[in-house]
């Protein structure tokens, strides 16, 4: 059995009830932090300036109808590989409840600067099935109700006020793990 997945992302003001963004990206490829909210195709154009923060970035992903599994569970996410460089560092948080991407500090992310190749100490995720905004989650979910989406996987780079100047060329990758049958 395998599952069909994409990654989308939410950006604009909140709209709806639950809240959802103005915008929905499907199918994106990259996570690209800016000075900028939504997705970034060329992250040179909206470069974070030292001591400021990135605007906060809100990723998911949905299992679409064309895939076949009987039951989806154990869903993890978290920082899996690439060093930052010096005084740059990365916050995340899983959440159901969207609100507009904002370069703010958001108390409520964990820093995830450090690498965690196995997800031990990731984030747990869980699922729903009318979009990453919808009330009700569950920890599993089965495939008789597809599509499923993750809640909202929402992170934010943060640069010091001793950051180099400049791009940061470091290739850092975002994981999203699952146990499915």
């Amino acid at each position: 059995m395998a599952s069909n997945t994409r990654w989308s992302e939410d950006s604009g003001a909140a709209t709806g009830s639950p809240a959802k963004g103005t915008t929905r990206t499907v199918g994106v490829t990259n996570c690209n932090w800016g000075a900028t909210g939504g997705p970034i195709a060329d992250p040179s154009a909206t470069p974070i300036a030292a001591g400021l923060n990135g605007f906060t970035k809100w990723q998911f992903v949905e299992f679409q109808a064309a895939g076949t599994f009987t039951l989806i569970q154990n869903g993890k996410f978290g920082h899996s590989a690439g060093a930052l460089p010096a005084n740059v560092t990365l916050f995340t948080r899983v959440t159901s409840t969207y609100v507009a991407p904002s370069a703010t500090t958001d108390g409520a992310m964990t820093d995830q600067t450090t690498v965690d190749a196995t997800l031990a100490a990731g984030a747990a995720v869980s699922f729903q099935i009318t979009g990453p905004e919808a009330a009700g989650s569950a920890a599993s979910i089965g495939s008789g109700t597809l599509p499923v989406f993750t809640q909202f996987m929402v992170s934010q780079i943060r640069v010091g006020g001793a950051a180099s100047p400049g791009l940061f060329a470091n290739d850092v990758t975002l994981k999203f793990q699952w146990d499915e049958s």
